[in-house]
């Protein structure tokens, strides 16, 4: 499911989208000498978010390798001119700065059902709205 983000849907103001991808790596061990440069950075960086260490460095090997991503910033060095929300790191895709926010989609013990994919979505999205105008002005180009 590579390829699917266009540029026009980065800079329109037409609803976020959902790209629903999986990564199975069934018997494999994890090997950090397969992550691309910018999946070694996040690795190699201290997760200022407590656990989410390896989804952020899943969800840009993804972008890396299906979206041709470029690493720009780690969530340590997004410069906020005020405190609040965090983004995990910042991107660029076919030319355009992009903020993610990674998320695990997963109940424990029931299932997760479509009412909270939309309660988890809305946050996320507006904690990254909220982590977006938080960026120090002189940082935004």
């Amino acid at each position: 499911m590579c390829g699917e983000i266009e540029p026009d849907e980065l800079v329109t103001g037409s609803p976020a989208f959902v790209i629903n991808n999986t990564l199975d790596f069934g018997m494999l061990m994890f090997d950090k000498n397969q992550l691309c440069p910018g999946g070694l950075t996040l690795f190699n960086e201290p997760n200022l978010g407590g656990n989410s260490k390896y989804s952020e460095v899943f969800a840009y090997e993804m972008l890396y390798r299906c979206e041709l991503a470029t690493l720009l910033k780690t969530e340590a060095n997004i410069v906020y001119a005020v405190e609040g929300k965090k983004t995990d790191f910042l991107a660029e895709i076919d030319g355009l700065k992009v903020g993610v926010s990674v998320t695990r989609a997963y109940k424990y013990m029931a299932p997760f059902t479509t009412n909270d994919a939309l309660a988890l979505l809305t946050k996320k999205l507006s904690d990254i709205n909220q982590s977006t105008q938080n960026v120090a002005p002189d940082r935004k180009s």
